[in-house]
C-alpha cells in the first residue's frame, strides 16, 4: 500500500509540476539533448564494455554532488583500472561539467524518473555491479529494485537537512524500509548519525567521515583581479581591499551595495565585486548597481584595458571565481541571510585561499561544515546590513584582526579535510 501511495504521489507531483520544470529548463537551457534518458531511453550508448570487469553507477543531483562524484571516481580509478562509471545527474549545468571532465571510458546520462517501469528498464539496460548515491539521493524505487537484484547501494556524504528530517519522520515506516536496503551510509557528523538511526537505517551501515566538500577544492590557476577584469588600478596591491559577494541571491546585492556606499568614502581602498549565483540575473543586478550611482565593469566586457575608477566589478561568467579567490580579502557568502529554507552557499573554496568568511545565520545546507568553522571561530555572522557594515568596518580598521581571520579561515579548511579517503575504506568495491 505504501509503495502504491508513493508511486501515485510521485506521478501526480510530476504531472502537476511539469509546466514549472519545463519553464525552468527552457530558461536555463541545455536540457533538450538526451532528455529521453529520463525515460530510460538510451540511444547509441554501449553500457557493456567487455574490457572492464566492474561497472559502477554513480549519481549526483546537481553541481555540488557531481563534484563529489568526479573526485570519488578519480580516487577509485587510481586503485582499480578495470572499473568504469555510469554517471547520472539531474541538471544541465552538472551535465556540462561531467561532459567536460569525465574519463573517456565513462558514460554520462540524465537520471531516470523514479517510476517502477522506468527504473526497472534502466537497471536492466545499465546492469551495474554497484550504485553510489551522493548526499540526499535515496530514491525509493531505484533502491528497492537494486536490492532485489542484489546490487550493493552506497549513500555517500549523506546528510539530512532540518526540513527533510521533519518530513521523513512523518513517513518513518516508509523511510525505514528504504534506508534498511542501503549497504553503506557515510555521513558528515554525529547529528546526522542520530537522525539516520531514528529514521531506521542499519546502525552497522553508518560511518561518520566528515564532509567531502573539504576535499574537493582543486588547484586552479590564480589570476590577478586586474587581469580577470582587464583593468588597471591606481592603488598598489598593498592598499587594495577586495570585498566579494559570493554566489549572491536576490536582495543580497542591495545589502552589499548599502555597505559599500557607507564605507567607500572612509576607506577608498575598498573594492566591491559581485558574483551572482545565477548569471541570468546579471541584467537586474546591473540596474540595481546603476541606481546607486556606480558604473560597472563586467568580466566579459569586450573592451581594451581601462583604468578602474571606483566602479563595481560584476562577474557575468560561471565556474571562474576560484581563480581570483587568492586576492579576495573578505567574502560574504550568499543565500545565507533571509531564510532557513534556502540554506547558504559553499564557503570552503574562499576559505582555502585565506579569505575572511562572513555569512548570514542561515547555513543549514552546510550545517556540519559550519560547525568546523565555528569550532575554530573562523567566520563572522551577520543579521542585516548594519551588522555587515560594522563587521567589514572592524576588519578595515584593524589589519591584524583582518589577517587573523584570514588565517583562521584557512585553518578551518585544513582541519576539515580527509572524508574522501575515509569513505573509500567503508565502500566494498569488487
Amino acid at each position: 500500500m505504501k509503495w502504491f501511495a508513493y508511486n501515485f504521489l510521485f506521478l501526480l507531483f510530476f504531472i502537476l509540476f511539469s509546466p514549472k520544470f519545463i519553464q525552468r529548463m527552457i530558461k536555463r537551457g541545455g536540457y533538450k539533448k538526451n532528455f529521453s534518458n529520463r525515460l530510460s531511453i538510451y540511444k547509441n550508448i554501449n553500457f557493456n564494455k567487455n574490457s572492464f570487469n566492474n561497472k559502477i553507477w554513480i549519481h549526483g543531483v546537481s553541481v555540488g554532488e557531481i563534484n563529489i562524484a568526479l573526485e570519488l571516481i578519480k580516487k577509485i580509478r587510481k586503485n582499480n583500472d578495470s572499473v568504469f562509471f555510469i554517471i547520472s545527474t539531474n541538471t544541465s549545468t552538472a551535465y556540462k561539467i561531467v561532459k567536460k571532465e569525465k574519463h573517456h571510458d565513462d558514460i554520462l546520462i540524465y537520471f531516470p524518473l523514479d517510476i517502477p517501469l522506468v527504473i526497472n528498464r534502466s537497471l536492466k539496460i545499465i546492469n551495474p555491479q554497484q550504485i553510489l548515491l551522493i548526499e540526499g539521493e535515496f530514491w525509493p524505487n531505484l533502491i528497492s529494485k537494486a536490492k532485489k537484484l542484489n546490487i550493493p547501494i552506497h549513500l555517500i556524504n549523506a546528510r539530512v537537512s532540518n526540513n527533510s528530517y521533519k518530513k521523513y519522520l512523518l513517513f518513518k515506516t516508509f523511510t525505514k524500509d528504504i534506508l534498511k536496503k542501503i549497504n553503506t551510509i557515510t555521513i558528515q557528523s554525529e547529528s546526522d548519525y542520530e537522525r539516520f538511526i531514528k529514521l531506521g537505517a542499519n546502525q552497522n551501515a553508518i560511518h561518520i567521515v566528515g564532509s567531502m566538500k573539504f576535499d574537493l577544492v582543486k588547484s586552479s590557476q590564480n589570476l590577478s583581479i586586474s587581469k580577470f577584469f582587464n583593468i588597471k588600478f591606481s592603488l598598489d596591491k598593498q592598499k587594495k581591499i577586495f570585498f566579494m559577494g559570493v554566489s549572491t541571491w536576490p536582495n543580497e546585492e542591495k545589502l552589499l551595495l548599502d555597505t559599500y556606499r557607507s564605507l567607500k568614502n572612509s576607506f577608498p581602498e575598498l573594492i566591491l565585486i559581485i558574483a551572482p549565483r545565477h548569471i541570468e540575473r546579471v541584467y537586474d543586478i546591473e540596474k540595481l548597481i546603476k541606481s546607486y550611482g556606480y558604473k560597472i565593469i563586467k568580466r566579459n566586457d569586450n573592451i581594451n584595458q581601462k583604468m578602474f575608477k571606483d566602479e563595481v566589478l560584476l562577474i557575468n561568467s560561471t565556474g571562474e571565481i576560484n581563480s581570483i579567490f587568492n586576492e579576495i580579502d573578505i567574502a560574504f557568502i550568499g543565500k545565507s541571510l533571509e531564510s532557513p529554507n534556502i540554506g547558504g552557499q559553499n564557503l570552503i573554496e574562499p576559505a582555502s585561499k585565506n579569505t575572511v568568511i562572513i555569512t548570514g545565520k542561515y547555513m543549514d545546507n552546510f550545517r556540519d561544515i559550519i560547525k568546523v568553522f565555528d569550532k575554530l571561530k573562523a567566520r563572522l555572522i551577520i543579521n542585516n546590513s548594519i551588522d555587515l557594515k560594522l563587521k567589514v568596518e572592524q576588519l578595515l580598521l584593524d589589519k591584524n584582526y583582518l589577517n587573523d581571520m584570514k588565517i583562521k579561515s584557512n585553518d578551518a579548511f585544513e582541519y576539515g579535510k580527509g572524508a574522501l579517503d575515509k569513505t573509500l575504506t567503508y565502500i566494498k568495491l569488487k
